[in-house]
């Protein structure tokens, strides 16, 4: 399976790009920043986690 990385900084067009490439290739996107605000928004323990580096603009460690 191939993976394609789209990789840039707020604004800059990945999700737009992103949409061109599923269009013409049909392929899977995950989205980060989706993944992260869907745990959020479960109340989990680890949304509330999340919630709280991303309220003060730090980075989700990996």
């Amino acid at each position: 399976m191939k993976t394609i990385w789209v990789i840039g900084g707020p604004g800059c067009g990945k999700g737009t790009q992103c949409d061109k490439i599923i269009a013409k290739y049909g392929v899977l996107h995950l989205s980060s920043g989706d993944l992260l605000r869907a745990e959020v928004a479960s109340g989990s323990p680890r949304g509330a986690s999340l919630q709280e580096l991303m309220s003060k603009g730090l980075f989700v460690p990996t």
